[in-house]
């Protein structure tokens, strides 16, 4: 008969604790990113209703597809400073309760002024909600598995499309549009509310803010091993910011900016036009919102897998390869194939857009050393939502250029532009491999 040791139980115990509470960090913070991802798409299904009940041009429709995307510029950009003065969790809480709130509203809206600031306000919010939630989630993961949980985070995005454009399908029709608003208060009272009662605060926050009590608290509760406080000192050090805007990081900077820019601007083109596009193609509007399910589908799948291949082979070796699919795929549609080659046609788009985003922020976070990371990304990030705000916009004037009488030439167009997004990414990640030597994390960075 044999015993075991009460120091590998305990170990064992406090290592199945910890699982599950990450997991349910995990959980919690990925599906607000999966509502995120509802009130973010869900203007593409409705804009060919807009468009008909307000009787407006495609350049006003493009505005009003830009409009929350500046608020999450904005909101992004803020959530940090919020973030450092309520804590992570109550930043989450509010973000979700306040896109939540003008989602809702929006489906009240009566003219496209009214419609319009109900979603800059929705941006607002969303913007702010996926850093804090990926930052706490990450917090609380094991460390090897963090670029898995960044990428599941990503994921939730298109599955919130997925959902909106599922939903749309057997609503829109029967019901008009309005109510896929007002389904964003459904996805608030599921996941909020369970957010509110089980959802931590972030540790290292709490400690660094001397309520050593509290986070002893949470540890416990969560099975978690006590550590120090961190180190804040990295927080207050002048000019970090400008070590990436000179040698030896500028020119990664300057290309990793322009290659998550052109995919935005290919991704969130897609999202705010797709359902539209495709009913100018004389599709019915449910066939036209099945194409924007499989382009979601496309965009998780893609993510998973070259998730999944960029840790193996390279990430931008992979995130070039499947750049390249993603422009073959948006290209291909210029020649008016089959349904079936339609829907696959855009699993590729989907892979070359939202699965190259997830590889460039990995690679970002691995071309800069540590006390860089963060500016990086912000900025990288930050230039990269310039493509998306102009996305909209651009697709928009495109038709409008085409003229009513040249309908499928504003089509070609759309997917014209969209498709040189991805290709534009391509170039960008190629030159990052073979012009750019990668500066290493022991390249001496000052505090100036």
């Amino acid at each position: 008969m044999t015993t075991t040791d009460p120091t590998t139980v305990r170990t064992a115990a406090k290592v199945v604790t910890r699982g599950t509470g990450a997991t349910l960090v995990t959980f919690l913070c990925w599906s607000m990113v999966v509502f995120d991802g509802y009130d973010l798409t869900v203007y593409g299904t409705v804009v060919p209703s807009l468009k008909t009940e307000w009787t407006i041009t495609a350049s006003t429709l493009g505005w009003l597809g830009s409009l929350p995307l500046i608020g999450m510029l904005i909101g992004a950009i803020v959530a940090g400073t919020l973030a450092d003065h309520i804590g992570r969790r109550w930043a989450i809480l509010s973000a979700a309760i306040w896109f939540t709130i003008w989602t809702a509203a929006a489906g009240l809206a009566t003219g496209p002024t009214m419609f319009g600031t109900f979603r800059f306000l929705c941006g607002l919010g969303l913007g702010g909600l996926i850093p804090t939630a990926s930052a706490l989630a990450n917090e609380y993961a094991d460390a090897r598995i963090r670029p898995l949980i960044t990428t599941l985070m990503l994921s939730g995005i298109p599955i919130g499309g997925i959902i909106t454009a599922s939903t749309a399908i057997p609503i829109i029709p029967h019901w008009g549009w309005r109510p896929m608003f007002y389904f964003a208060l459904l996805g608030g009272l599921l996941v909020i509310p369970l957010s509110m009662v089980f959802l931590p605060e972030s540790i290292s926050w709490l400690k660094a803010r001397g309520q050593t009590e509290k986070a002893a608290a949470v540890s416990k509760r969560l099975g978690l091993p006590d550590t120090p406080a961190p180190d804040q000192q990295g927080a207050h050090r002048k000019g970090i910011i400008f070590q990436i805007l000179k040698p030896p990081y500028l020119s990664n900077t300057i290309l990793f900016a322009l290659a998550i820019l052109a995919v935005y601007f290919a991704w969130f083109g897609l999202g705010s036009w797709l359902p539209q596009l495709m009913r100018q193609q004389k599709y019915e509007l449910g066939t036209a919102l099945v194409f924007t399910v499989v382009l979601y589908a496309g965009a998780v799948l893609g993510s998973l897998l070259t998730g999944y291949l960029g840790t193996r082979v390279g990430d931008l070796q992979v995130g070039v390869f499947a750049a390249i699919i993603g422009a073959i795929g948006l290209g291909s549609l210029l020649l008016h194939p089959g349904q079936f080659m339609i829907y696959v046609a855009l699993v590729m788009a989907g892979i070359g857009t939202h699965g190259v985003q997830c590889l460039i922020i990995a690679a970002v976070a691995s071309r800069f050393p540590d006390l860089l990371r963060g500016s990086a990304l912000g900025l990288i990030l930050g230039v990269g939502r310039v493509g998306a705000i102009m996305a909209p916009l651009v697709g928009g004037w495109l038709q409008d250029a085409a003229g009513k009488d040249q309908v499928q030439l504003g089509v070609n167009y759309n997917f014209i532009a969209f498709g040189i997004g991805p290709f534009v990414s391509a170039v960008m990640m190629i030159l990052l491999l073979v012009v750019r030597p990668k500066p290493t994390a022991t390249t001496n960075v000052s505090a100036e």
